[in-house]
C-alpha cells in the first residue's frame, strides 16, 4: 500500500506559522497584507503562485525570501503535529509506504517533519522545487508512483486537507482521503466526492485496516495512577475532554480545574489512568477515571449511603473517543468496586448532558436523585446502578 500525504494542514498544524510569516513579509515590504482567512484558503497552493497574485508584483523573489526566513524562525516553536499522529504514523508505516507531496520546497518540508519528530516514517518527499507543475497537477503523485512501482498492489491513496489535494489524486485516478482538521471546509471537500472523509487522525487506523476494534482496544493499558504520572498531562486531558460540554455552557469542574485540584481528586479515591502504548519511550495518558467510597460527610445524602461507591474525574482523550474506551474504563472500575464489596455504584452529571445520560442508561444506570453543587452552573442528575 502506498499512502501519499499532504503536509501542512494534514500532518502538521502550521496555520498560525504560515499566516504570521506571510503577513510579516507583506508588512515588511509595505504591501497590502492578505487576511488570515485568505491565506488559510490558499494553503496547498505554492507561494510562487499566490504571492504575485496578492502583491501585484512581477518579481516576488525578495518577498518569498522574507517569508521563508520568517517561517524558518517561527517553525521552531509554532509548528505542531496534529493530535495522535505520533501514535498513528508508526502504525501506518509498519504496513504501508508513506510519502509526502507538498507545495513547500523539499528542504523546508524536511525541516518541518524533523521539528515534529516524524521524518523517519516517510520514504520520499516531493516538494514544489521537485516538479514543474504545482498542485493540483498530479506530477508529484506520478513521481512517487514511479519511485515505488511495487507498492501499489494494496492501493494508492492521496490524503490531504485541501481541495487541490483531492483534485490531484482524482486526476491520476487513485483513492482520495479528505481530512477535515485542516484548511478547507467539509462542504468544499465533500463537493469533490473523495473516496473517504476523516474527522479524526485516529480514523486512519480504521480506514487502512490497521486495527479491528478488539485488537485496538487490547493495546490500551489501564492501570492505577502513580504519583510519577504527569498531573499536568492529566489536567490537560480533562480540559480537552470536557471542552465540548463547556462550549455548550455546562461548566464542569474538569473543564477548567488547576493541576492542584486534579491531584487532590486523584488522591481522594482509587484513580486509574489509560496509557496508549506502554512500549513507547514517552507513553501518553489518554484516559482517567477515579472510584470513590461513600462519604459520611458528603453534602449530598445519596453519597453517604453505606455500601455504595461512585466514580468521577472520568475522561477520554477526544482523539480516542468513539472507540469504546470509556466503556472499557468503566467496566474496569465496576469490577474493582465489586472486589471492594460495593453493592451500588453511582455518578452525577449535568441534567443537560443528554448524550452522557443516554450512554449511562445503556450501561445500566438510572436517575435516582438530583443535586445542585455550588461549584457548577447547572443542576445535576444522580444516576445509580445496583451491583448485586
Amino acid at each position: 500500500m502506498l499512502l501519499i500525504f499532504d503536509l501542512d494542514g494534514t500532518l502538521v498544524d502550521s496555520k498560525d506559522c504560515i499566516v504570521h510569516s506571510v503577513q510579516h513579509a507583506f508588512t515588511s515590504h509595505c504591501l497590502a497584507v492578505p487576511s488570515a482567512d485568505q491565506i488559510v484558503q490558499a494553503m496547498g497552493i505554492p507561494i510562487e503562485v499566490t504571492f504575485p497574485e496578492w502583491s501585484g508584483l512581477a518579481d516576488v523573489d525578495a518577498l518569498m525570501a522574507d517569508y521563508r526566513s520568517e517561517f524558518a524562525r517561527r517553525s521552531e516553536t509554532e509548528l505542531k503535529l496534529f493530535p495522535r499522529l505520533e501514535y498513528v504514523l508508526p502504525k501506518l508505516a509498519e504496513k504501508a509506504t508513506l510519502a509526502i507531496a507538498t507545495s513547500k520546497k523539499r528542504a523546508v518540508a524536511e525541516h518541518s517533519l524533523e521539528v515534529c519528530g516524524i521524518r523517519q516514517y516517510f520514504s520520499m518527499i516531493v516538494g514544489a522545487d521537485d516538479v514543474q507543475n504545482y498542485k493540483p497537477h498530479p506530477e508529484s503523485i506520478h513521481k512517487i508512483l514511479a519511485a515505488f512501482p511495487g507498492e501499489t498492489e494494496g492501493g494508492v491513496w492521496m490524503i490531504g486537507d485541501a481541495t487541490s489535494d483531492i483534485e490531484m489524486g482524482e486526476a491520476v485516478n487513485v483513492c482520495t482521503c479528505a481530512v477535515t482538521w485542516g484548511a478547507h471546509s467539509i462542504d468544499a471537500l465533500s463537493d469533490l466526492y473523495p473516496t473517504s472523509i476523516l474527522h479524526n487522525p485516529m480514523e486512519f487506523l480504521w480506514l487502512f485496516g490497521e486495527h479491528s476494534c478488539g485488537s485496538f482496544m487490547e493495546e490500551m493499558v489501564i492501570r492505577p495512577w502513580q504519583p510519577a504520572d504527569s498531573i499536568e498531562e492529566i489536567t490537560n486531558l480533562l480540559h480537552a475532554a470536557y471542552k465540548a460540554l463547556a462550549d455548550q455552557g455546562m461548566i464542569y469542574n474538569a473543564s477548567h480545574q488547576p493541576p492542584s485540584q486534579t491531584q487532590l481528586r486523584l488522591q481522594w479515591g482509587h484513580p486509574f489512568v489509560v496509557i496508549d502504548d506502554p512500549m513507547r519511550e514517552l507513553p501518553k495518558t489518554i484516559g482517567t477515571i477515579t472510584l470513590y467510597a461513600s462519604d459520611p460527610n458528603s453534602e449530598h445524602p445519596f453519597y453517604r449511603r453505606p455500601g455504595m461507591m461512585y466514580f468521577g474525574q472520568f475522561a477520554v482523550d477526544p482523539a480516542f473517543q468513539g472507540y469504546g474506551l470509556g466503556r472499557k474504563m468503566y467496566d474496569h472500575v465496576e469490577s474493582f468496586a465489586r472486589e471492594l464489596g460495593a453493592t451500588e455504584i453511582a455518578l452525577d452529571t449535568s441534567e443537560h448532558a443528554h448524550d452522557l445520560i443516554a450512554m449511562y442508561r445503556k450501561w445500566g444506570f438510572e436517575i435516582v436523585d438530583e443535586a445542585d453543587w455550588d461549584s457548577t452552573n447547572y443542576k445535576s442528575v444522580v444516576m445509580s446502578k445496583t451491583l448485586i
